[in-house]
């Protein structure tokens, strides 16, 4: 049996590379990755338009970064990481403090909580000492705390979106590039001419 050819290679890593940008978008639509329903919905969709993006520029500057030295390319694919695992923490740490997950009858609930509750939903957690999930639960004012939670998540919403995608577009591009120039370099290494035998 032939041993794959280093162009054929070559194409399985674009391709891998590829399939790795959407899958964070694919993984967010089909509930792989849980977050509130809204949320949820919203970050899948920029996700998944924003891996086709991450490809589509990669290939549209392909030509430049053929012509990039190894050493350059390597150093903003670490960069790129660092930076975005880096961002990813910071969204993680986000998801926990400011994401409150509770049971509700048979099924679970996720709320996203205001970075700074203001005005009657500051006065309510007060009785409560902070408490959003016991604010919820009391059967006088819990319907009023989800009501000004809900007005007051939009900065919230704002960071973990922003810092979720723009994570997700730092990695994503650190893969596809390492994996697009690794690819360029195999094909490179299959046109060169063989060294000449010597008698």
């Amino acid at each position: 049996m032939a041993a794959p050819s280093i162009a054929s290679v070559s194409n399985v890593i674009k391709g891998v590379a590829g399939l790795i940008a959407i899958l964070p978008g694919i993984a967010l639509v089909t509930n792989a990755i849980v977050l509130p329903l809204t949320l949820q919905q919203f970050l899948g969709g920029l996700a998944l338009a924003l891996g086709v993006v991450i490809i589509l520029a990669i290939y549209l500057f392909g030509q430049r970064l053929h012509r990039m030295k190894p050493q350059r390319v390597g150093a903003m694919v670490i960069a790129m990481a660092v930076a975005g695992a880096g961002i990813a923490m910071l969204c993680s740490g986000v998801a926990n403090t400011y994401v409150l997950k509770r049971s509700v009858g048979d099924g679970v609930e996720m709320r996203v909580m205001p970075l700074r509750p203001t005005g009657q939903l500051a006065a309510d957690l007060e009785s409560f000492g902070g408490d959003y999930d016991e604010a919820l639960r009391h059967p006088v004012i819990g319907a009023r705390v989800a009501t000004e939670m809900d007005r007051q998540d939009g900065p919230t919403i704002l960071l973990l979106s922003v810092s979720f995608l723009l994570a997700q577009a730092l990695l994503l591009s650190a893969i596809v590039t390492g994996a697009w120039k690794l690819a360029n370099a195999l094909g490179q290494k299959r046109a060169e001419p063989a060294a000449p035998v010597e008698a």
